[in-house]
């Protein structure tokens, strides 16, 4: 059995722990603690929400740029999981 990567592992824990602050809201009290039962769609626009947030980031002045655009891509990944979450698994064939 072949250990894993630790820098994944890192990324990993990272993912992690962006879906337990979705799931928390983190305490932002603009978002109260909701069931997610978003459909694949809403979680969709979401990602590419996300994804435009990260390439304005990557436009900006670097490293701040590089930092945020990085955070954004934590998001989108961890949106990701939800969608699998919520919708099902498909792995690869």
């Amino acid at each position: 059995m072949s250990s894993r990567n630790p820098l994944r592992e890192k990324v990993y824990e990272a993912i992690d722990g962006e879906r337990a602050y979705q799931d928390n809201r983190g305490g932002n009290s603009a978002r109260s603690k909701v069931t997610d039962n978003r459909s694949l769609g809403d979680i969709i626009l979401l990602m590419d929400v996300y994804v435009d947030k990260a390439k304005q980031a990557f436009a900006g002045p670097h490293p701040p740029g590089k930092r945020d655009a990085l955070h954004a891509i934590r998001k989108v990944i961890a949106l990701g999981v939800l969608a699998k979450e919520l919708h099902g698994i498909e792995f690869r064939q």
